[in-house]
């Protein structure tokens, strides 16, 4: 082989980023090594999930006693609708109490109100859950991009901070 002629140039990676971690925790593994190749999804390091698996479940629970919120809340309205139709089928005879009619028109209305204050609360355990399960999800850090490690930021028992670089 022989030179025929000389060309200047910079080689630029179309990729060149510090890869962050999206939530806080501590360093339990460092899977990668400067130098190394990796691959887009590959494993840079793992955070300690001991904490966030506890409020997973915890979340779980939440979800859990939300949903049984409704059950009781449904079975409440249903209790209260049959009332007030008995009461309500009894408009045109003696039987009628004005003063019944009106308690079960409000316990009705409450029995509405309960069961949407039930969904609102399974509501907010779901959105809780979802919440944990990112945190759970996110204490992988991957790779976004193939390429190679050029520096390795954290350490085997490192506390990293929500956004602070890895590789």
């Amino acid at each position: 082989m022989s030179e025929t002629v000389p060309v200047f140039g910079t080689v630029v990676a179309s990729n060149d980023s510090a890869v962050a971690t999206r939530v806080g925790g501590v360093v339990d593994e460092v899977e990668v090594l400067v130098g190394d190749r990796v691959g887009a999804g590959d494993l840079l390091a793992r955070l300690n999930t001991e904490l966030s698996s506890i409020e997973y479940r915890q979340g779980e629970a939440g979800l859990a006693e939300a949903e049984a919120g409704i059950t009781i809340a449904t079975a409440r309205l249903d209790a209260a609708q049959q009332a007030f139709d008995r009461i309500e089928g009894l408009r045109q005879t003696a039987a009628f109490s004005q003063g019944r009619f009106d308690d079960a028109e409000a316990a009705l209305a409450e029995a509405r109100a309960e069961l949407t204050s039930a969904e609102a609360r399974r509501l907010n355990a779901a959105t809780v859950l979802e919440e944990r399960r990112y945190v759970l999800d996110q204490a992988q850090i991957r790779a976004p991009f193939n390429g190679i490690v050029l520096s390795v930021e954290a350490d085997l028992g490192q506390f990293l901070a929500g956004g602070a670089p890895v590789a």
